[in-house]
């Protein structure tokens, strides 16, 4: 039973660690878009993607 305890919690551990990898990336990618926005212009930007 403690063994199956100690795995879920180190289960639980690397899906936090993996959502918070994915945050990261996920607010790089907006200020990326801002960026993007700022330099070319909406229209342009929707044209790239």
């Amino acid at each position: 039973m403690e063994k199956k305890e100690a795995n879920a919690m180190e289960m639980a551990a690397q899906a936090n660690e993996k959502r918070e990898k994915t945050e990261e990336a996920a607010q790089v990618w907006v200020k990326i878009n801002i960026f993007l926005d700022f330099i070319i212009g909406t229209n342009t930007k929707f044209i790239l993607i």
